[in-house]
């Protein structure tokens, strides 16, 4: 069985990392810190399968449940044809894609006064700004990125041209962020959802090429 624990694990330890402080951060460091977790989202799910089809590998090969029949074995272990090839084609063909968009900053006073004073790496024209997501099945994790970052930036304009703490203001920033860990929580259960159905399909081939070798 492909190891889901460890997806799990490891891609919350990364939120943790990446992403735990998320109120906190300055624009540009928000905007890299999701180009990470992306990444290593990833890398992680990748890893995994990769492991996943190593160890189908030795299980034949080697050991009790090592093929006998030569015939057999020969092509389960051809180099361009064999078990470990089709799957490295099968997730070359399924790739997962850290991508990037630019997308419509919403028209909203508190982020369309003077772009400069957001970032002048995260914005690239008027209301204009870049987000960075995995691409699974679909851009969805691009495109909450992309709210992610337009919440924050309200929160961080906020920040930046309030002179008084009211209780509305208060109250404003703390349903602001309540909402960006919100889209944060949704970001990591999402994603972690979506490379769990990634990964079955990954052992779902797995299991077609090992019949189609008669074992």
């Amino acid at each position: 069985m492909i190891d889901k624990t460890m997806l799990n694990k490891k891609i919350r330890e990364a939120a943790d990392l990446l992403l735990r402080d998320i109120q906190l951060m300055g624009p540009d460091e928000l905007n890299e810190n999701l180009r990470y977790f992306a990444e290593k989202a990833k890398n992680v799910a990748e890893g995994i399968l990769e492991e996943y089809i190593f160890s189908v590998v030795s299980n034949y090969t080697e050991g009790i449940n090592a093929i006998k029949d030569t015939e057999i074995l020969s092509k389960f272990i051809n180099f361009s044809s064999g078990y470990q090839q089709q799957m490295l084609d099968w997730i070359k063909n399924n790739p997962l894609e850290v991508k990037e968009e630019m997308f419509e900053i919403p028209q909203a006073k508190s982020v369309t006064t003077d772009k400069d004073e957001i970032s002048p790496k995260i914005i690239f024209g008027a209301g204009t700004a870049l987000a960075v997501g995995l691409f699974i099945f679909t851009n969805i994790w691009i495109a909450l990125a992309a709210e992610i970052i337009t919440t924050f930036l309200t929160i961080y304009q906020n920040k930046r041209i309030s002179k008084q703490n009211s209780i509305k203001e208060e109250f404003e920033k703390k349903r602001y962020e309540a909402s960006l860990h919100a889209k944060k929580d949704k970001l990591v259960n999402g994603m972690i959802s979506e490379l769990e159905k990634w990964l079955d399909l990954g052992e779902t081939a797995s299991n077609n090429i090992i019949t189609s070798f008669g074992i």
